[in-house]
């Protein structure tokens, strides 16, 4: 009897236990029945708001009280329909910055051991040329070239990417630790005066030349006094590596149509049905991007941009939407995080939408107005007349008639609403219980 009242009491009592919710997680307001959070409201308190400053509590719940009712007030008008395509911008960024995260995530992993090598980097200085370009091709040819007495001074200057062709690739000196990872190796074991190459360097193909090498003057400290700099910039050059070695991998895959990319870049208002379902670049899953797909980007071109600009805009948008479907394979889009920050998106989305049609459409500041104000403040603007002054008293009257229609709108939402608000949990709402928390559901 008593071992079965024992288990009996122990049940409840974790079944109590599993039922405390966290501080963070106690609601404190409840708009027409949606619940706002201490936690979201910890969130956005002032940072020099104390524990018992109810007065700063109370003005930042007010802020999100107004803020989840104009959110509701879209959704009634029905201002959700024209938030899609922004809100799959955004979940692209997300995600797409997501997937770098983890692509470069081992480089924040460095030993003892690796902080020494490096260090030993920095001993000397080497002075590289080198010349760049896409293509392997190339820089076979101009490796031939060289081979027939053509200066790698001339090669690089008529045909390297890199940025140091104008300088005919003369890359200045700097300590070996910083020399691009993938072809450090071979620059460590060169003489100078030694040329090799064509080396493959994150998807482009440069030829490299060692011209002198030296001690670094002055000799790096010991590795205690530059640990901390050592180990940042290292870091640095190590995500650079990892994110550029992924690219370079992604980009191999991808077979470019030359004809495809001149008619996205060139002018679009005039294209056959033929053309459009000309393929721009084939994937390597055998998929092919058409023209098509990609004259949302072509409409953003300026008229300005020159077609080298254009041509690297399509082919960077090619690229983020193949990360973006690599992130969506791994499900980075459900990671509770980022459907918090998706849905915060659509809220700041939805009172943008809200103010424009019911504040900043609906205020304008007339002709008379304007006159009016110029003839009643005439000595604050001296000898100018009113031509003059007509812009600089509409953007002053303009923001005081819209922050006036904001509080009459807001305060017609109040009024229609049902608002509740717990005191005592607001008294206790403090900085700390900020967290991430559950996402909040998106409502409609």
């Amino acid at each position: 009897m008593h071992t079965r009242r024992f288990l009996l009491l122990t049940v409840l009592a974790l079944a109590v236990a599993g039922c405390r919710v966290k501080p963070g997680d106690r609601v404190v307001a409840r708009v027409n029945g949606v619940p706002i959070r201490a936690a979201e409201l910890a969130a956005v308190l002032p940072a020099q708001a104390g524990t018992t400053d109810v007065a700063a509590k109370r003005q930042a719940l007010d802020g999100l009280v107004d803020k989840e009712l104009v959110v509701q007030a879209a959704l009634a008008q029905g201002l959700d329909d024209s938030l899609d395509y922004q809100l799959e911008l955004e979940q692209k960024r997300l995600v797409n910055q997501r997937l770098y995260e983890r692509v470069v995530g081992s480089a924040e992993m460095l030993s003892d051991l690796e902080l020494e090598n490096a260090r030993k980097l920095l001993v000397n200085e080497v002075r590289v040329r080198m010349v760049e370009v896409a293509s392997e091709s190339l820089a076979r040819a101009l490796a031939a070239e060289l081979a027939r007495g053509v200066p790698l001074e001339t090669l690089a200057v008529r045909h390297s990417t890199h940025w140091s062709g104008q300088a005919g690739g003369d890359c200045a000196f700097l300590p070996e630790l910083w020399v691009d990872f993938p072809m450090r190796a071979e620059v460590l074991a060169m003489e100078p005066g030694e040329t090799r190459g064509p080396l493959e360097v994150y998807g482009r193909w440069r030829i490299v030349r060692v011209e002198a090498r030296r001690p670094a003057d002055p000799p790096p400290p010991p590795l205690g006094e530059i640990r901390q700099e050592l180990e940042f910039r290292l870091k640095k050059a190590r995500r650079y590596d990892l994110g550029e070695r992924y690219l370079s991998e992604l980009r191999a895959g991808l077979a470019w149509n030359p004809a495809g990319i001149a008619l996205v870049i060139g002018p679009t208002d005039e294209l056959t049905d033929e053309q459009l379902e000309t393929p721009v670049v084939e994937r390597a899953d055998g998929k092919f991007v058409k023209v098509r797909n990609l004259l949302h980007v072509a409409c953003r071109f300026p008229p300005t941009l020159d077609s080298t600009m254009r041509d690297y805009a399509i082919r960077r948008e090619v690229e983020e939407d193949q990360l973006y479907e690599r992130g969506l394979e791994l499900g980075l889009d459900r990671e509770p995080d980022i459907r918090q920050a998706l849905d915060e998106r659509r809220r700041d989305l939805f009172y943008q939408l809200w103010y424009r049609r019911e504040v900043a459409d609906r205020v304008a500041v007339g002709e008379d107005e304007l006159r009016a104000f110029h003839e009643r403040n005439r000595a604050a603007f001296g000898d100018r007349d009113f031509e003059s002054a007509r812009e600089e008293i509409r953007l002053r009257l303009l923001p005081e008639r819209r922050s006036a229609r904001l509080r009459a709108a807001l305060g017609e939402l109040r009024a229609a609403a049902n608002v509740e608000i717990d005191e005592r949990v607001l008294e206790t709402v403090t900085r700390e219980m900020k967290d991430p928390g559950p996402p909040r559901q998106p409502r409609g």
